[in-house]
């Protein structure tokens, strides 16, 4: 609403209002530089959930850093599109002519294939490392809970004599009970877990010695996730009061442990103890190891026989897998948002170029009246959409991997938990299937400049 109506008849990209003030260049460069600065710190300290808002304050970043160097990005458009011959030669004139039109399409291009990179190479690692913290409990025979292991079974009850028909049964080498239930401790919600041994057969735990075991055996420590250390604000060795129905409990912090919370945070305590202290006699989980040489089938086929028909049984490496496909299936929600990105790229690609054409109807028709083909004006809209894709794709991939760090270590924080962070070739694949989805968006408009009657296309005002 500024442009002056003089200007307003130029055409676009001749008038001042196409052209952005070395103040407001520089100005954004400072600002998208403490934007990225800020996302790393953001993502370093273990802020838990609000770790994850780095992802989004580097991509912000990046886009303002990408606005103050819009000339040099819309020269780079412009020479890859010069790379084609004549045809771009003739596309790169035309994208020179909308600057600002051409960085805002090579932004949502660059955005797809970040989000693509970054946010698929981090959910594949936080998929990894979930997966990996369980793989101790494959070394369980078989479960026995009242619903799902994947579901973290808080209840009801197994019933009272369940462990010892489960103990009698021929080629059972040994039975073990655990339990779990949710509690209030400071001012959030954790998940109690209680195991005969002081210990449960998962990674993260595997690090409890012996006497740290003991000492939990005898009422005198616990051991608690990343994230209800955070929110308590203790680490190992502090001392921390359990509210219980049998009174405060004072308890030593023993170990501060990487563990998958994504439900609540987890205290671990021995069974016995936390029977005693919240007043819940039995199990919610019974663990059993085949004995040496019996007949694995048979064995789990007596077990299923001894439980009632409404109580889960599954084997070890059925509850590691079906763990792993729980958390697969929280990212698939979010692989599926970062398709639908790739797609918005797309319509912005065809909205773009089908905009170039229409604004130079005249101009293709005198083109076509001069001797131009339609195959050429068709390779000059084709190579448009090569230089605005090659080179939002190159910073894609270029941001992606910066973001892609990044979202790994904010991801950690976010669901307490050590993810490596491993690159994987296979997302650059994915990378380059997006940037072909977004340049199908050329097709139409090319088409059209190809089909472009002569006589109608002069004849625009």
């Amino acid at each position: 609403y500024k442009v002056a109506p003089i200007e307003a008849l130029a055409p676009v990209g001749v008038g001042t209002a196409d052209r952005v003030s070395p103040i407001l260049r520089w100005s954004a460069a400072a600002l998208g530089l403490a934007m990225v600065g800020g996302a790393i710190a953001v993502a370093e300290l273990d802020l838990g959930r609000y770790s994850i808002g780095a992802i989004s304050l580097s991509i912000g970043g990046s886009v303002v850093l990408c606005f103050a160097a819009t000339g040099p990005i819309v020269r780079a458009v412009a020479a890859v599109a010069g790379l084609f011959g004549a045809p771009g030669a003739l596309g790169a004139t035309t994208i020179e002519r909308a600057p600002r039109r051409v960085w805002a399409t090579v932004m949502t291009v660059m955005i797809g294939i970040t989000a693509i990179v970054a946010m698929g190479n981090a959910s594949r690692n936080m998929v990894s490392a979930a997966t990996d913290s369980f793989e101790g409990l494959g070394r369980t025979d078989v479960f026995v809970s009242p619903t799902a292991m994947e579901q973290f079974p808080t209840g009801p009850l197994l019933p009272a004599d369940l462990k010892e028909k489960l103990a009698a049964i021929p080629g059972v080498g040994g039975v073990g009970s655990a339990q779990m239930a949710f509690a209030t401790l400071g001012r959030g919600r954790v998940m109690l877990q209680g195991y005969e041994d002081g210990v449960a057969r998962t990674s993260a735990l595997d690090s409890v010695s012996k006497t740290e075991q003991a000492r939990m055996a005898a009422g005198e420590g616990i051991v608690i996730s990343r994230d209800v250390a955070r929110s308590l604000g203790v680490e190992e060795g502090s001392e921390v009061t359990l509210p219980t129905p049998s009174g405060e409990h004072r308890v030593q912090v023993l170990r501060v442990v990487p563990y998958f919370s994504a439900i609540a945070g987890v205290v671990v305590l021995d069974l016995d103890i936390m029977r005693q202290w919240y007043q819940r006699p039995g199990e919610t989980i019974i663990g059993i190891d085949f004995a040496p040489g019996a007949d694995h089938a048979a064995v789990m086929a007596a077990v299923r026989a001894a439980v009632p028909a409404e109580i889960h049984v599954s084997t070890g490496r059925q509850a590691v897998d079906a763990i792993s496909s729980s958390v697969q299936q929280g990212t698939a929600i979010s692989a599926a948002i970062l398709w639908i990105v790739v797609l918005v790229a797309t319509i912005a690609l065809l909205n773009t170029l089908m905009l170039s054409v229409l604004e130079r109807r005249r101009e293709l028709g005198v083109l076509r009246a001069m001797g131009t083909s339609r195959r050429f004006l068709l390779r000059t809209v084709l190579t448009e959409a090569a230089g605005i894709g090659l080179t939002g794709a190159a910073l894609g991939l270029a941001i992606g991997s910066g973001v892609h760090y990044l979202a790994t270590v904010a991801l950690g924080h976010a669901i307490a938990m050590d993810i490596a962070y491993r690159p994987s070739p296979l997302l650059v694949v994915y990378a380059i299937v997006a940037l072909g989805l977004a340049l199908l968006g050329a097709i139409p408009p090319a088409l059209r400049a190809a089909r472009m009657p002569i006589v109608e296309a002069i004849a625009v005002d």
